[in-house]
């Protein structure tokens, strides 16, 4: 239903656009006929009707959709009005004062236009109320005419008179009328039935009813019943003498009425304009060729460059155009600093549908098919080591499956220092919401999905308790039993990824990548269980590319069995190694040992400078 808003909204503006170029036209073209302007206002009725649009170069409107659906979900609230000046006032406004609460969840956006949405359907309702009302009156009021001809009626209780029904319309004369005004004020009446206008201005102010909250409208509706009140009086008076010309007109200030509510029926006489009228109708003269055809290409016009929508481009001018930031299938992610991937990253919004795996990959983000690894083994590998150092880091997974074409899911997971933000966009029954919640702890459990395979499944898990592990997360899952304290129901997997123990002899401890060796290329630093799965020994591994340079094997150092990297903020890596008791803490710094190359050997050094002592050769 907010969709259903938005729409209306956004058929709203560009309606708005062509009203107000049918508004100069009558500006400009003072003495055209007037039966022209109804089908000009036809123009915006039908822009008003159709939420679809065919593109084209010459468009003056400057967006066909202000006000996108995405807006509801959006980390950054934002228009895309086509001027470059709104949006760049317009749209700080809105990031600053209406963007989602990630703690909290909320979103101001999607809350404010779900109230908007009430006061809409409100007010519809209370316009069209008005006009039944308006109606079922009328017909009270006339229950007692007196029929005069066929479908003329005369009634005591009308001050003007009128034509009133849709289906047969009967036109309606007060006793008070004179002789010498009946004749010119049926040939008005009949006009208006002849033009189908007791058809045309119920419509038009239905279409008022469903925009009552654009003032252009409202303008547009006022304007648009004068018009068709001209266009009859040339109607009627094109075969008149001027004598014949100032009589009409004098039965035109004869019935004339005064007020000042907007009306969907009835077509009364001398409702509108009756100063304007009289003046168009004593110096009326016929319109020259030229003229008329001048309207009617101004009508073309119009339909060109105002029921068509601008063509879509790929750059929005709200945002960094692509000369502004470089964005290719085959940028090298490794070689962009953390700070440009984050600044080329777009938002969780607009990469919901149609981000290609290809497209994640050139924005740094971690391809998953399933349980494989397809890209961004180095920004998990960054984003591990920076967390594990107790830095601010972000990184985002993109999750697919090969036999679900077309689904995926593009988590954010960003790290402040003391906890873990997860945001993604996430899909209950139908409607789509942003996903945010604070964990403590990023987990690493192992998992054997088959007793007899040597496949493992590492399952990276966010959690408040850092005791969790795989096996349990999966049983909390597919079990039917709820249970209010576990330590699950506050539990999500971020990803899993299928391994051997080949993954976790060469790098179960780690992964990095830095010039070990300072020759300017970067190199795969892979911290290993060794032959002793970790326990007696662990082995540091250092491949460029995927030529083996240099390895070492070490016994870990007493009490200290939690090994890993850890990588400064300027890149130089050393290994860290824990005691259990503080190991899910990253904040606490364990002992540093720095990686020096001596004699083609990899060698572990204490903060004393002494060898780390080797393991079994």
């Amino acid at each position: 239903m907010n969709e259903l808003f938005l729409n209306m909204v956004n058929l709203g503006v560009t309606a708005s656009y062509l009203a107000l170029a049918v508004i100069l036209i009558r500006v400009i073209f003072r003495k055209v006929p007037k039966r022209v302007f109804p089908f000009l206002w036809g123009l915006v009725a039908l822009r008003l009707l159709f939420p679809f649009s065919i593109e084209s170069p010459l468009s003056l409107i400057p967006s066909g959709e202000i006000v996108g659906p995405e807006i509801l979900v959006a980390e950054e609230p934002a228009i895309h009005s086509g001027i470059a000046y709104v949006n760049r006032v317009v749209n700080p406004i809105l990031k600053e004062s209406l963007a989602p609460d990630p703690v909290t969840g909320s979103h101001p956006v999607r809350t404010s236009v779900s109230i908007a949405f009430v006061i809409w359907v409100v007010g519809v309702a209370v316009m069209l109320l008005y006009a039944l009302i308006s109606y079922l009156r009328l017909k009270r009021e006339v229950k007692t005419a007196v029929r005069l001809e066929l479908g003329v009626w005369k009634s005591e209780r009308i001050a003007s008179p009128f034509v009133l029904g849709l289906i047969r319309p009967q036109i309606y004369l007060p006793f008070s009328l004179s002789e010498s005004d009946v004749d010119y004020v049926l040939a008005h009446e009949r006009a208006h039935i002849a033009r189908k206008d007791h058809w045309i201005k119920p419509f038009g102010y239905l279409l008022l009813s469903l925009h009552w909250f654009n003032p252009v409208m409202w303008i547009a509706y006022v304007l648009f019943c004068r018009d068709v009140e001209l266009a009859c009086d040339e109607r009627v008076i094109k075969g008149l003498n001027r004598e014949q010309r100032a009589d009409y007109s004098q039965s035109l200030l004869t019935c004339s009425i005064s007020h000042g509510r907007i009306a969907a029926c009835p077509l009364a006489f001398g409702e509108i304009g009756v100063k304007e009228r009289v003046k168009r109708v004593l110096n009326y003269k016929k319109p020259t060729f030229w003229v008329i055809l001048a309207v009617v290409a101004a009508g073309v016009i119009l339909a060109v460059c105002f029921l068509t929508y601008p063509p879509k481009t790929d750059i929005d001018v709200s945002k960094p155009t692509e000369t502004e930031v470089p964005k290719s299938t085959e940028t090298d992610v490794s070689k962009r600093t953390e700070a440009e991937v984050k600044e080329s990253w777009p938002a969780l919004a607009d990469i919901r549908k149609n981000y290609s795996a290809e497209e994640a990959e050139a924005d740094g983000c971690v391809v998953m098919d399933g349980e494989t690894m397809l890209a961004g083994e180095k920004a998990w590998a960054d984003f591990e080591n920076s967390t594990a150092a107790g830095r601010e880091a972000k990184v985002r997974i993109y999750q697919m499956y090969a036999y679900q074409r077309g689904v995926y899911t593009v988590k954010e997971l960003s790290y402040d220092g003391s906890t873990f933000l997860l945001q993604f966009y996430d899909s209950k029954g139908v409607d789509e919401y942003l996903y945010s919640r604070n964990y403590k702890y990023l987990v690493k459990s192992l998992f054997q999905p088959d007793p007899e395979s040597s496949n493992l499944s590492l399952h990276y898990l966010l959690s408040d308790d850092p005791n969790v592990t795989a096996e349990g997360y999966l049983a909390h899952m597919f079990s039917s039993y709820y249970s209010p304290d576990s330590i699950y129901n506050q539990c999500e997997r971020l990803f899993s990824r299928l391994i051997d123990n080949g993954y976790l002899l060469q790098r179960g401890f780690g992964l990095a990548f830095v010039d070990i060796d300072n020759d300017g290329i970067e190199e795969k630093c892979c911290l290993g269980y060794g032959p002793t799965s970790g326990v007696a020994t662990f082995t540091l591994t250092v491949f460029e590319g995927d030529q083996f340079e240099y390895a070492g094997l070490f016994s870990p150092a007493p009490n200290r069995g939690v090994i890993s990297f850890f990588q400064e903020e300027d890149g130089t890596l050393k290994v860290q190694m824990k005691n259990w008791g503080v190991a899910e803490y990253p904040s606490i710094v364990g002992e540093l040992f720095d990686i020096v190359i001596r004699d083609g050997t990899l060698v572990l050094l204490d903060e004393n400078g002494e060898t780390f002592p080797t393991g079994m050769k």
